[in-house]
């Protein structure tokens, strides 16, 4: 046998010639050591692992020794690069028909009566080889040391337990109390499973522990990834296709825990399908350094075809997925030696899912027999000392990279204090530069404008609905979810700071408006109960809820509804009602837009005072098409910078003034009742759009469900929080207003203590909005071009261009990242206060009073941009 494993190293040392299989490198010899394969070229890298091939023999003589298998004869068989393991392959010399090993090679599966044992060059861990292509899968034993194993005749004294598994459901003794938090007393006494993805920066560690009782099974699960994770389960640990993991509980970082199965789409892609019956009795999640799970299923599945039926003392085949994104989007491990195989390009968008080897969990106690059947004696911590053996960090490529929230809530704490003081005396010091802005004059005015500006604009609004209705109903391959959802929504926001409302002047939606008065108008008036501000912001909240609950962003189809619709709509108001009453009193996006262009910092004003005095005719107030006063008007609420009132002058007395960047017309502007009620539901609205990304939202709902059931407990959630600033409102002012000595009516105290509010609200909904949609961005900006190149090739354009979906975000770091969020809050709270100190309206300690609780307001968003939030758009 010495001189066997001398010829065994020898050959792969100074003869390491290689051939590509299955996405490895081998080295293939015959029983007598001759190399079988010729004229390939290559070589196998052996100065980073811990174990040669020599070691390796030796572990598996030792992995042996308790087994009926130990007086057996093994030759090397190969040695294989093999998803991103080195690995020594050694194969039984002879046939046992009562061993039924089956090995899979793509989708097809192989019956094989010899033993083939896999054994990994850095861990010294032992494998039943039955992956793909033979690679390892299910481990079948741990060494306690990683020593050299030289010394052959060192026997192993430990029983060969069933895979010296440490993932063991014990009996609960005590109560597990759900609250993601993962009680260190409730579950000291449970078994322990280690998991390590990744590789490199994306490498990560899980822990998962479990308990059972008569009718469920218990996780805890702690991770330092951010990323979407699962655990599936396949009943029969002999298959190795993917396929045969049909349950899956798929946990997001959002909080969210779903019960799934292993499923295909009609494009052959594969990914975890939500199940139409959970069997998930319980869950909850928690971040304190780590993101951490708990959840409790019922043993018994609802449904056989999606569901693992888990009964106490039996076995199961257990492994770890983990994403690259935080929404769970597909399922593939893709490299280069299968990327021309025909699933492999169905799958290429959904690759760099990591996969951990295959482990085997059991229910019940401790096993009574080793892998071949024959009796063993065992005890807890027996297998808690070799397990634990195995987690050694020193061991890995990189050290743990915990996410500490607490130093990074402080750390954007400090930013924000910092940018708010800074902010707040840039402000009250810096003298406010006022005069006519003639780039954003000329530019408005230019003749070329619709050309350069609309008519792009509505050649792309007519693709997204051409890509919507007939293309691939995949939102990371379809041009309407990119363009619409990662593109336009998040430049609808920035550009507010920047130019107000600008976008309402090359919105297709007005502009089909304007050709079908062209082709006629019944010229009617809208009714005067709707000519205010409450039917915009009932739509834009109703709008928000659809889209929250629905998620239309992720559906292509339903975007080009959704525009259909808004084009649709547009077009009958212009048919019934004379000039644009749609974007003036019914279009919810424009509503939004025109309560945030408060703070716009261009705006039109007349000139000359005395011009406008002693001109009688005012034709610019008939040219508007939003029904503007451009004499009197106060903001930039409802102009949407058409620029008809400048032509109409005939004095040639208007010009679009700068205003204070941040701050715009705030300081004089006077909001209508419906304006001030509508500055806090949108405020409610975003909030709301933030808290349902987070982990609140499932809190929240279990509170809610605890209280009047789950049926609506999501709208309960989502409505109370939109309507909270505006009822918080009128309980904090009209009790001030109660017992105020002001000699003013309690009405008048009311409606000026909250109109000021509602101003100097609005530019912290903006911060929040900001800041909510620079984290998506920054996330999905990268799938843009991607997106763009696989909509173009399915429109049969781009076809040789390779779209890699794998890209990091444009800021790595989470806590650059929180740190960005909470300058924008602190800026915009700044803001906020200089509004309502300059304004002078209410006395001293009101103002106080309301700068000091939107402070507090603010470091609570800052806060909750700080908890783990689920992947945006077309994740």
């Amino acid at each position: 046998m010495s001189n066997f494993r001398l010829l065994i190293t020898l050959f792969l040392i100074l003869v390491p010639i290689t051939v590509l299989a299955c996405g490895g490198e081998d080295t293939f010899l015959n029983d007598s050591g001759e190399i079988l394969n010729k004229n390939i070229s290559g070589s196998l890298d052996y100065t980073n692992v811990n174990f040669l091939p020599e070691d390796a023999f030796g572990i598996l003589l030792k992995a042996l020794q308790n087994s009926r298998f130990k007086d057996e004869e093994f030759v090397f068989r190969k040695a294989e690069y093999v998803h991103s393991k080195l690995v020594y392959q050694f194969e039984s010399k002879n046939y046992f028909e009562d061993v039924n090993a089956k090995y899979h090679f793509g989708p097809v599966n192989q019956n094989n009566h010899k033993i083939r044992i896999d054994v990994d060059a850095m861990t010294g861990n032992v494998y039943l080889a039955s992956g793909c292509g033979g690679s390892p899968s299910q481990k079948v034993y741990t060494p306690t040391r990683f020593e050299k194993y030289i010394d052959f005749g060192d026997i192993y004294k430990k029983p060969f337990i069933q895979n010296n598994t440490g993932f063991i459901a014990l009996p609960l003794k005590g109560q597990i109390n759900i609250d993601g938090r993962l009680n260190e007393k409730a579950w000291e006494n449970a078994m322990a499973q280690y998991f390590y993805t990744g590789k490199g920066k994306n490498r990560f560690y899980t822990e998962v522990k479990s308990y059972y009782d008569n009718t469920s099974l218990y996780f805890g699960v702690k991770t330092d990834s951010p990323y979407w994770l699962s655990l599936l389960f396949k009943e029969d640990p002999n298959m190795g296709m993917m396929w045969e993991y049909k349950d899956a509980l798929l946990m997001k970082s959002d909080g969210s825990v779903t019960d799934a199965h292993f499923a295909q789409r009609k494009d052959e892609s594969y990914f975890l399908k939500k199940d139409i019956k959970s069997r998930i009795e319980n869950y909850s999640a928690s971040q304190n350094g780590l993101y951490t799970y708990e959840f409790k299923i019922r043993l018994s599945p609802d449904d056989s075809d999606e569901d693992v039926s888990f009964a106490k003392n039996n076995d199961y085949s257990a492994v770890l997925m983990m994403g690259n994104t935080k929404k769970h989007y597909g399922l593939f491990t893709l490299d280069d030696a299968h990327k021309d195989h025909e699933h492999s390009k169905a799958n290429k968008n959904h690759v760099n899912v990591q996969a951990s080897s295959e482990e085997i969990f059991r229910i019940g106690g401790l096993p009574d027999k080793n892998l071949f059947g024959e009796n063993i004696a065992v005890n807890a911590n027996m297998l808690k000392t070799s397990f634990l053996s195995s987690y050694n960090p020193n061991k890995r490529y990189t050290q743990l990279s915990y996410t500490d929230t607490s130093k990074k809530f402080s750390a954007g704490i400090t930013s924000f204090f910092i940018i708010l003081m800074g902010s707040f005396i840039f402000l009250f010091f810096k003298k406010e530069k006022t005069g006519r802005s003639f780039f954003y004059e000329k530019i408005l005015r230019s003749r070329y404008f619709h050309l350069i500006f609309t008519l792009p604009t509505v050649l792309i609004f007519l693709l997204i609905g051409f890509t919507g209705f007939f293309g691939e109903q995949l939102p990371r391959e379809n041009l309407a979810t990119i363009i619409t959802w990662i593109i336009w929504w998040n430049l609808l926001v920035f550009s507010i700071i920047l130019a107000g409302r600008l976008w309402c002047r090359i919105c297709p939606f007005a502009l089909f408006g304007d050709m079908i008065q062209k082709l006629h108008c019944f010229n009617k008036k809208l009714p005067k109960i709707f000519r205010n501000y409450y039917l915009q912001i009932t739509l834009f909240v109703i709008l928000t809820y659809i889209f929250v609950r629905f998620g239309i962003d992720k559906s292509p189809f339903y975007t080009a509804v959704l525009l259909l619709v808004f084009t649709v709509s547009a077009g009958l108001f212009s048919l019934m009602y004379k000039r644009r009453t749609f974007c003036r009193y019914v279009c919810p996006i424009g509503g939004a837009l025109g309560i945030y262009s408060v703070i716009s910092p261009v705006q039109i004003e007349r000139e000359s005072d005395s011009t406008c005095s002693s001109h009688n005719q005012k034709s610019c107030i008939p040219a508007c098409r939003t029904f503007e006063n451009p004499v009197k008007m106060q903001n930039s609420v409802y102009c949407d910078y058409c620029m008809k009132c400048f032509t109409a002058c005939e004095k040639n007395n208007l010009q679009l003034s700068k205003k204070r960047f941040g701050v715009g017309s705030a300081l004089k502007t006077t909001l209508s009742s419906s304006e001030t009620v509508g500055s806090y539901l949108l405020f409610g609205v975003v909030l709301v759009q933030t808290l349902s990304m987070t982990s609140v939202k499932t809190t929240f709902e279990k509170f809610i469900s605890s209280i009047i059931g789950s049926q609506w407990a999501f709208e309960t959630f989502f409505f109370l929080t939109v309507l909270i600033p505006l009822l918080s409102a009128l309980l904090i002012f009209g009790t001030i207003s109660l017992f105020s000595r002001n000699t003013k009516s309690k009405k008048e105290i009311l409606s000026k203590l909250s109109g000021e509010s509602a101003i100097a609200l609005i530019p912290i909904s903006l911060g929040l909005h900001l800041s909510h949609n620079f984290s998506h961005l920054v996330e999905e900006i990268g799938l843009v071009v991607p997106g763009i190149i696989t909509g173009l090739q399915k429109l049969g354009a781009l076809s040789s261009l390779y779209a890699d979906f794998n890209v990091t975000p444009a800021i790595s770091s989470a806590a650059s990242v929180f740190s960005l969020q909470s300058v924008f809050m602190a800026g915009f709270a700044s803001v906020s206060i200089y509004v309502l100190k300059k304004r002078n309206l209410v006395n001293k300690s009101g103002r106080i009073f309301i700068a000091a609780g939107f402070i507090l307001l603010s470091i609570l968003l800052v806060y909750v941009l700080s908890l783990p939030m689920a992947g945006g758009h077309v994740h």
